[in-house]
């Protein structure tokens, strides 16, 4: 038997959804780790690359520059071959299929596949604050 290279294999696919701070942290990862191993695909619901969410709010307060926010340009995704996809929201996965769906219809199949979507704040039903308030 004679052994196949890692260049002659066929690379996985690893297909990230989402598009936030772990995503890039899993990707920067994986490109360092792992370099030539996976095709990465990343799909992102938000229009421009992963930024510091953390600096959203000095931004909107002016004591930031929106280049201050962004983490990668989207000229780094494609130097380390990584497919960006911004702007796309997946609307279903199909493990048996191993692939996932986009709103627009696209289907994108997967080797690997990490939901690093973030989370969702959940707002607790406190009542509000009122000017005669003892909280106010």
């Amino acid at each position: 038997m004679v052994p196949v290279s890692l260049a002659e294999r066929r690379r996985e696919r690893l297909l990230v959804v989402g598009g936030g701070m772990a995503a890039l942290k899993l990707v920067e990862e994986v490109v360092e780790r792992c370099p030539g191993r996976y095709e990465i695909v990343v799909a992102a619901k938000e229009p421009r690359p992963p930024y510091n969410r953390v600096l959203l709010s000095s931004l909107l307060a002016g004591e930031a520059e929106e280049a201050d926010i962004g983490l990668r340009p989207p000229s780094w995704f494609a130097e380390k071959g990584v497919l960006l996809l911004t702007g796309v929201e997946v609307s279903a996965l199909r493990p048996a299929r191993q692939e996932v769906v986009l709103a627009s219809g696209a289907r994108h199949r997967y080797d690997r596949l990490v939901l690093a979507t973030g989370s969702k704040a959940v707002r607790l039903p406190v009542p509000r604050c009122s000017a005669h308030s003892p909280m106010a």
